[in-house]
Parts: C-alpha cells; structure tokens; sequence
C-alpha cells in the first residue's frame, strides 16, 4: 500500500522511504584529482583501479576481523537465528490471502509466497511458493533482490513485482500472474531505474521513471508521470504530470476505497514541500495541503497531520495536530474541520493507517507506544486506546483500507517481537506468534536517562544493560544514534545485541536527539539546516552524562551510526576525539561539500543545506567530517562499510575518508560490500557477516 507520507526518507533508514517512490539515478563516474581533493578518483564507483583498491582493503579488514575470537561463532548465531524458522513471517494482505518474502538457508534470496489468510492465523506452514528468487536468478544469470510488489485493488491476477539487482533501489518492475505464477510476456514492463508505479485498472497505469535524457531531476529523481495504456509503448504513454530539474521528483498514488478511485499526481519541490492533485472528471486539482504533512483518505474524508503550522481559512491548525477533513471540501477549497489529536508535548505519532472500520493512529508519548483507534459516529470522532501491554513499542505490520482485520507487532528491549491481529470482533487483539527468546531477558535493565545539551534542552536515553552493572566507569558501552529526517528511534527487542552484546557485559545506549522524530514536528526541525550542530551536542552531552555517572569511560565507548547516522558518528568523532575509542560508520555521508553532487545526495538539500551557497556552506564546513579530519589527532579506531551497489548514499564517502585518514596514518578499516545496496547486505550469509564484522569490532576494541 503506497501512502502519502512526506516526511520519512533517512538517507540510510536515510534508510529512505515513505512519499517519495524509490526512483533512481546514474553512478557519478569521475577520475580526476583535484588539489582540493586528491581522493576525487575513488567516486568513481566501478573502475578498475578503484575496485582493486578496494579488494585490497576489504582484504586487510577481513584478515583484521575474522581473527578476532568469537567471530566464526557470532557469525554462525547469526546466520542460524536468520535463516531459522522461528522468524516471523511479516503479513502483506491481498484478497483471500496473506503474502510473504521469506529467506532461509535453502532460499538465501528468498521466496515469495502465501497462505490463505485463516491458514495463517493458526500458524500453519502449508505455504504456496509464487517466486523462487534463487530459482529465477539462475535462470536468467542476474543476482536478483526481490524489492516488493504493486497489487491492483479487487484484482487476484494482475500484479507488478519490483527486482533489484545486487539489492540497489534501482528496480526493473515486472507484470506477473497470480494465478498462473509467472511473468506476463508483452505484459507492463519498466527498464532498471528507481521508477514509480501505480495501478489505475487492469489496462492502465501510472508510471514515473527514468524515459531518457532530461527526465530526472538534479536529484536523479524522475520529474515525468505518464499514463500508460497497456499493448502501448511506453514511449507514446501520455504525460500528465511534470516539474522541474530542480524540484526533487514527480510520483503519483492511487487509493481504492468501498466505491470509489482515487487518483492523485505529486510535485515534490524538496523534502519537506510538497503539491497533491487529485484527478476528478479528466481535471487535476491542486489539494488544499500545507506544505509538509501525512495524508490518508478515510471513505469519503482526508485524514490530515500538517507538519508545518497549516493556515486552513482562517483558522490556523498546529504542527502535528490530526484533523478530519471532507474529501469534497479539500477539492473545494472549503475549510471545515475537526480536530481528531490535540499535538501535545511530548507526543509524537509515528504512522496512521486505514481499515474498513477505523483510522489507526501510531502515537508515542515520551518515546512510550500509544495505539489509538477512532471510529466516526453520528457525525463525530470516537477514540479508543488499543489494548496492549504498556511501556513497548507498537507498530502496525499490515493495515488494509477495505478489510476490518490488522496486523500490528508489540516488543520492549527485554520483550521478544509478538505479531498480533486485531479482527475489530470487540476483542483486544490476539498474538498469533512471537520470536522466541534468543537470551536471558530477566537479567537485563532498561534505564531512561536525560541530560541537559549545550543550549539547555534536555535530551532522553535508554540504557540497556545487565541489572549488576557495576558503575565503575569499566563497562563497555555501544552508544547509537541517528537524529535526522523526523525518524524516531525507538527501544526495540534485538536476539543478536542480547546475545552477542548484552550477555557479554556489553551496555547498549540508544540517544534520542534532536533532527528525529521522537517528540514530533519541532524535535526534527529543530535540528535540520544551520542548525544541524545540535543533532552532535545532544549525542556528545548523552556521552558526557554516561561518563559523568560512571557508566563508562572515554576508553570503552564506542559509537555507531548509518547514513545520516554515519554522518553523525563521523562529525561526532572529528569534533570529540578525546570521548571514544572505537567507531563505526555504515554507508555514511561524510564528504558534505560534495554530497549534493554524488547520487541522491541534491534531495537532501531540506536536512542540511546547500553547499554551494556560501552562506550554507559556512555552517555546513563546520561539521563536514571529510574537511575536518586533522593531522597529529589521537582519534579512535574507525571501522567504515559502505556497498559497491548503494545507490542512495554513495560509496565514494567512505572510500575517500578512509584514504585520507589513512594518509595521514589514522587506523581505519574499510569493508564494501560488492551487493546490499543502502542496507550493505540482503541474503542471510551477507547479513550475518555485517553484524558479525560489527559486534566482533566492538569486541576487540572495547571488551579485550
């Protein structure tokens, strides 16, 4: 189900999502050096003297971390917990059935299948297989990921099925058979591109992809929509929707309701400012939207959470207030409202989603899940709170806006993830399965901490530790954090960090800053531009505050990040060396002058800036790790990892960090990837192995 939901794309989890489709964008090929950058070649993802540079790094890292004791064995739990049966097989409802992708060690690549739904709920395994993706990779010799499907609303044959090669966001979608279980020849096909696709019905479609020179955005985003007959070639499609090179893309989404089709075109100028027109008699009409907002349609009503203070008429609606608004109103531009959530301190809602019955709305108070389900009677908004256990954290796995049933999980650090189904029978809901307990979870503690950053704001953290923590500022603490993009981060159930960390004496620390979502619209945007110095100070005070209650010391900290949060842990450790002794750095951006410049780097402009106005540029220069990197500076050991296939933050950061520290004689290791894409890894072997590599650092650097 695709949704209109604008503010979720992380540039690793940004890991990026949400409004915006997966489109894509070419490899930045460069071979120069520059004075300025005399690591410039290595943005040069595939040429051969790079590739051997990198081989013989990922040689020297792998000699470095396969012999560190324990390795064979965490890899080996790792790989068994990944390829068991005892994972959940996360639900994707469509027509009588439950569809799932499941990998184990028999399907490293996996298999798309599905039971039928009442099968499913009694936990039976009589699956039918519709995809063997290793079967179909080697038939036709391409190391396929499988990226997910389009299904076609009341329709149990037509479908779309996005691959992914070596697991990059640039997709070729497929039209498949449901009942006959394959691909359809002559059937909608969509070339290798980070493309969009909709259905409109069984021989219509909406498509947004890469349809030659001047097609993408500077963002390498597609800035054409078309709409696309089917026996047509996709070159006389009609266009219906197009921006400019320096908007961020052009997507479209189509929502099915009990009786009705809603069509709807998308301009989004850049992250956080976007135009919705719906599709009414032939006509588009432009929405009447703030600019930044979650979107769904409840029947015949929009379901709105402006994230921008929204003047609607004259009456001004708050960041992050849930309001109702008629369908036909928004299209008239008329502005009657209700208010369904007051925004309140210290709420954040995390999703809303759409059944037969009920608007589902995802909230977390003090980063504390809150589930609430409202019901419209006699021309009013009822609310329930959901019952389930408290102090977890809740999220809705699969909803359905034309079916009463939903899928949602509930876990805690010490509570193994429980998938439930709410069947809206006047029941709470039911667990109909759980990951089984993977270590000793009545020997460890969750604290909640908070500490006062460098202006006076006082920053959460969870510390996740055995309950005889000694403090004695010995204890070997894993401290992460991300802080970008309004994504929340939240204290969640992890077999692996339990077993391989936990239980060892390890500490794990979860630092809740500013440029997330934890505490709604402001906690993001206060942290975002000329402000972004703020997402460090909150993650050097939590460390600081660790070190003043003798939790830890500056020797036995250790930092992680991804993406943006490989951004953040980079930054952190050029400004504060003197905190940390180990650091690892996954698929990062770190080269901020550059990074507008290399992939779908120009999208992310709205988080940080631009670097070629100077005037951004001289806030930017501040924390730009690759700039600020010194001579003659006792930084920590630095594990980095990118993907030769990320085409959504690109490998060149890592790799021209990694040969300037080493310049300069700094110990750093580099491992890349040569699949995995944004993630670094997508089949059981290559994500067992990436976490193996992670934990054993860890382990080295900061428990031996």
């Amino acid at each position: 189900m695709y949704k209109i939901f604008v503010n979720t794309l992380k540039p690793a989890g940004l890991f990026l999502g949400g409004l915006l489709l997966v489109f894509g964008i070419s490899c930045v090929h460069l071979f120069a050096q520059s004075a300025d950058d005399p690591f410039l070649w290595l943005e040069d993802v595939e040429g051969e003297k790079q590739l051997e540079w990198v081989t013989s790094h990922n040689d020297r890292t792998l000699d470095y971390i396969t012999k560190i004791d324990g390795y064979q064995e965490r890899y080996e739990f790792l790989y068994d917990m990944l390829t068991s049966d005892d994972k959940l097989p996360y639900p994707r409802m469509h027509g009588d059935y439950i569809y799932n992708f499941w990998q184990d060690e028999n399907n490293p690549r996996g298999l798309w299948r599905r039971i039928a739904y009442a099968d499913y709920l009694e936990s039976k395994h009589n699956w039918e297989t519709v995809i063997d993706i290793d079967q179909l990779c080697k038939e036709e010799q391409t190391n396929w990921a499988f990226d997910g499907t389009y299904f076609l609303y009341g329709n149990d044959r037509d479908c779309a099925v996005r691959l992914s090669k070596g697991g990059s966001d640039a997709v070729v979608i497929r039209e498949f058979d449901l009942k006959r279980k394959v691909f359809i020849e002559g059937g909608f096909y969509v070339a290798e591109a980070k493309s969009g696709f909709e259905w409109i019905d069984e021989s219509t479609v909406y498509v947004a992809t890469d349809f030659g020179d001047g097609t993408l955005t500077y963002s390498g985003y597609p800035r054409i929509v078309k709409r696309w007959m089917r026996g047509t070639s996709i070159k006389e499609a009609e266009t219906v929707l197009e921006v400019s090179e320096e908007d961020l893309s052009a997507g479209m989404n189509v929502i099915y309701t009990e009786d009705q089709r809603h069509e709807m075109l998308i301009s989004a100028h850049d992250f956080y400012n976007i135009d919705v027109f719906y599709i009414r008699d032939n006509k588009s009409i432009e929405l009447n939207l703030p600019d930044n907002f979650r979107f769904e349609i409840f029947k015949d009503k929009a379901i709105v959470q402006p994230l921008v203070d929204w003047q609607f008429g004259e009456q001004m609606i708050l960041k992050g207030t849930v309001v109702s608004v008629e369908l036909s109103s928004l299209l008239e531009k008329k502005y009657d409202y209700q208010v369904m959530l007051e925004n309140r301190r210290g709420m954040s809602v995390e999703s809303i989603d759409i059944t037969s019955e009920c608007v589902l709305v995802n909230t977390m108070n003090n980063i504390k899940s809150e589930l609430l389900k409202f019901r419209y009677k006699n021309d009013i908004w009822i609310s329930e709170v959901v019952d389930l256990p408290e102090n977890g954290l809740i999220e809705i796995m699969e909803a359905d806006r034309n079916k009463k049933s939903y899928f949602l999980t509930y876990e805690s650090p010490v509570q193994p993830t429980g998938l439930y189904v709410d069947n809206e029978d006047g029941e709470k809901p039911k667990k109909i399965m759980s990951l089984p307990d993977y270590f000793n979870t009545d020997d460890i503690a969750v604290d909640q901490n908070w500490v006062e950053s460098k202006d006076g704001t006082r920053i959460p953290y969870f510390v996740i530790h055995k309950r005889e923590m000694e403090y004695n500022a010995d204890n070997p603490v894993i401290q992460y954090g991300y802080g970008g993009f309004q994504i929340s981060e939240k204290p969640y159930y992890s077999g692996s960090r339990g077993k391989l960390w936990l239980e060892k004496g390890g500490v794990y620390v979860i630092a809740n800053i500013r440029g997330g979502g934890e505490f709604g619209p402001d906690w993001h945007l206060s942290a975002i531009k000329e402000n972004k110095q703020r997402s460090y100070d909150d993650f050097i005070a939590v460390t600081e505050d660790l070190i003043q209650r003798k939790i830890t010391s500056p020797q036995k900290i250790g930092i992680y990040g991804g993406s943006n949060g490989g951004l953040l842990v980079g930054a952190v450790m050029v400004q504060r060396p003197d905190l940390y002794k180990a650091v690892a750095c996954f698929v990062p951006l770190l080269d901020m002058k550059r990074y507008s410049k290399l992939l779908a780097g120009n999208s992310w402009m709205a988080e940080y800036g631009n670097p070629d106005i100077p005037e951004e540029w001289a806030y930017i220069s501040k924390y730009s790790p690759y700039q600020n990197v010194k001579k003659e500076v006792n930084y920590p050991v630095v594990l980095f990892l990118t993907s030769t296939r990320d085409d959504r933050v690109h490998p060149g950061h890592a790799r021209k960090m990694t040969a300037l520290m080493e310049e300069m004689g700094y110990n750093v290791y580099l491992f890349e990837n040569t699949e995995g894409g944004h993630g670094a890894s997508y089949t059981p072997d290559h994500m067992a192995k990436v976490s193996a590599m992670y934990y054993s650092f860890f382990y080295d650097q900061l428990m031996e």
